[in-house]
């Protein structure tokens, strides 16, 4: 079944998944590209170390049933509340701190990299984090792997500093892009973020979902951040 044909009513859309509407407080994302019993997994684990992660209740094929979050996005709240931009970037940067004490599963797939390899998410960005009124949940732990925790700061600025906004939100997304990215990378270091960034890239750049701008947003930032 295509997300096109699914009975549910749609909340979101990605460009690799989709999040439906079910009974009981719970919703459905599907994800042609992921093993939704790997990532449960993950965040079964993620949640055992203290991070915040929706609740799963069945993983199946591509499809991942779990409990609804009720809140904006961060995203949504970065765009609703402009003024409170350095609070939304301290919300990512204490994602990230709280991922530096998670330790890598023991079944996941590793980057190359010196040290003890710890979680990585590899997409923590704004749309991913829920504001609930408890505090933020991370989504989305399709990509997440072990490695150098200094990859997925660096690929979280890569994001945010590189991808397309979408159209209906570009031009808003676009004017504080850089001013959120500042922000960010105030509160993270700096220096091991840079020198992830090479091997951040990398990972951005296989596979078919990236634009032709985006790449080349990506090469010049990795290229630029290198003299």
């Amino acid at each position: 079944m295509s997300a096109d044909d699914a009975p549910w009513p749609e909340l979101a859309r990605g460009r690799s998944s989709s999040v439906y509407e079910l009974a009981d407080g719970r919703v459905l994302r599907r994800n042609a590209g992921s093993d939704a019993a790997w990532e449960a997994e993950v965040m079964a684990h993620a949640r055992r170390h203290g991070v915040r992660v929706p609740t799963v209740f069945e993983a199946h094929g591509h499809d991942l049933v779990m409990e609804r979050i009720e809140g904006p996005t961060l995203l949504t709240e970065l765009l609703d509340h402009p003024e409170r931009l350095d609070e939304h970037a301290q919300v990512l940067a204490d994602l990230h701190a709280a991922l530096d004490r998670v330790p890598a599963p023991a079944a996941a797939p590793r980057l190359p990299g010196d040290g003890e390899p710890r979680l990585v998410h590899l997409d923590l960005h704004p749309a991913n984090v829920i504001c609930a009124s408890d505090g933020p949940v991370l989504l989305d732990w399709t990509n997440a792997m072990a490695g150098p925790r200094t990859v997925d700061v660096a690929t979280t600025w890569l994001i945010m500093a590189c991808h397309e906004a979408p159209a209906d939100l570009a031009t808003v997304i676009d004017a504080s892009r850089a001013a959120l990215v500042a922000a960010f990378l105030h509160r993270v270091d700096l220096d091991a973020a840079r020198a992830a960034l090479p091997a951040a890239s990398r990972l951005q750049l296989v596979g078919p979902v990236l634009g032709a701008a985006e790449r080349r947003r990506i090469s010049e930032l990795v290229e630029s951040s290198s003299g």
